[in-house]
């Protein structure tokens, strides 16, 4: 099938123009002024011409970081500190996987509907039913038509272990039901089964973040990533107790710490990244990492404003993310978009 949209306003870099579009199947053909004359009359006479007057043609939007299971969770739990509201959030979770189908197509179908034609699910599995969490949400994606990076969410470390001590050593942690082998061996078969990149489908490495992982959960991370060519992705930095934590935990900043790891490269995106310091964007900018601003969620749990322009200053590539449900309290990324370019005037 082929479409001839007329009349589309396009931004360029001086301004806005008027152009028709010819579309071939699932590509763009021709982009261009009167197009009925340079497209060939075999394909405008089987082309649906569709008026676009007065509509803004855009590039489709990509939410760079969500958790599609938090459909369920939208507007019940206050907006406490991360720390104290994530314990809550497992409280809410869903446990079966047709919740997991739905809220997948939900998310899918709220992005699409604000522009959005790729979304990066770090989703959340099910314990004990954590391949048949990721098969739901593909089959949410397929559905939908949207393009999909999944990245089970994955950690080796007990809830607890995510708060700084404040020097305290008499804390005791209870164990992690997994092992770290475990945990990765989850992954790969995951991608095996589920990686297919040519049909809009892409599996992802994605440990929840420093607070919850072991520096062998994310090196297994990088093996997987290098093996089969997969996106890395995390939380990073998204409380002030993070931050925090990392000097606890390594006596240096995260950044310092997954850049040491080998984690940071051009294929990794890191979720919120509000608390950096100058070392750590130099960092970021060298390594290649890509930033994902979450602004609604860090304004609703009071975590925090990333300094983006400074970011972008620094040469850090910066996308947005919706951040899930329950965080943000809707997937609309044109809302995300908006919010995270005003915020920082």
């Amino acid at each position: 099938m082929s479409y001839v949209l007329r009349n589309a306003l396009i931004p360029t870099s001086t301004g806005y123009e008027t152009v028709d579009v010819y579309i071939e199947g699932e590509r763009i053909a021709a982009i261009g002024s009167g197009l009925k004359d340079s497209v060939p009359l075999t394909r405008t006479a089987t082309s649906t011409e569709l008026d676009a007057r007065d509509k803004l043609l855009l590039p489709g939007f990509v939410n760079a970081h969500t958790h599609s299971s938090e459909m369920w969770q939208r507007g019940i739990i206050p907006p406490y500190p991360l720390e104290l509201w994530i314990a809550q959030l497992h409280e809410y979770s869903p446990l079966d996987t047709e919740k997991v189908y739905l809220s997948a197509l939900g998310t899918a179908v709220e992005t699409l509907l604000t522009g959005g034609t790729t979304v990066v699910d770090h989703l959340v599995l099910i314990p004990g039913q954590e391949l048949a969490t990721i098969e739901a949400a593909v089959q949410a994606y397929r559905q939908s038509g949207i393009r999909a990076f999944i990245g089970p969410l994955i950690q080796d470390q007990a809830l607890s272990t995510g708060v700084p001590t404040g020097e305290s050593t008499d804390l005791e942690h209870e164990a992690y039901p997994l092992t770290t082998a475990e945990v990765l061996k989850i992954v790969e078969e995951a991608v095996q089964q589920f990686h297919r990149p040519e049909e809009g489908i892409s599996l992802m490495v994605a440990p929840t973040g420093i607070q919850l992982c072991s520096d062998d959960l994310f090196k297994g991370c990088v093996e997987l990533s290098q093996t089969y060519n997969l996106p890395r992705h995390a939380h990073l930095l998204e409380t002030r107790a993070q931050q925090m934590l990392a000097q606890e935990k390594y006596g240096c900043s995260a950044v310092e710490h997954l850049d040491r790891l080998g984690y940071l490269d051009d294929k990794t995106s890191l979720a919120h990244c509000v608390w950096l310091t100058d070392a750590d964007i130099e960092i970021l900018a060298r390594t290649g990492s890509t930033v994902v601003h979450n602004p609604l969620s860090n304004l609703r749990l009071g975590s925090g404003i990333a300094p983006i322009l400074k970011y972008r200053q620094a040469g850090v590539n910066v996308s947005f993310g919706c951040d899930g449900s329950a965080s943000n309290d809707s997937q609309d990324l044109l809302e995300a978009i908006k919010i995270g370019s005003i915020l920082h005037n």
